[in-house]
């Protein structure tokens, strides 16, 4: 049976408890594969990129929308 266990854990990525975990269990990130099982849109990458780059600490200015376009 040791043989052939396996065990799927699903996360969010977002909010503060996934990175409590994460600090407390690092080998929940050092000792586990990270699947992604299907592609992002481009529209929702370029979405996620307008909704945190205005958290971030750096100062865009005019360059912002190139920068979106190239995390998308």
């Amino acid at each position: 049976m040791r043989k052939h266990i396996h065990v799927v854990l699903a996360f969010s990525p977002m909010g503060e408890s996934f990175k409590a975990n994460m600090r407390n269990f690092p080998s929940l990130v050092n000792c586990t594969t990270i699947d992604y099982y299907s592609a992002w849109p481009e529209d929702a990458l370029r979405s996620v990129a307008k909704v945190q780059l205005p958290n971030s600490e750096i100062a865009l200015g005019d360059v912002k929308d190139s920068v979106i376009q190239i995390f998308a």
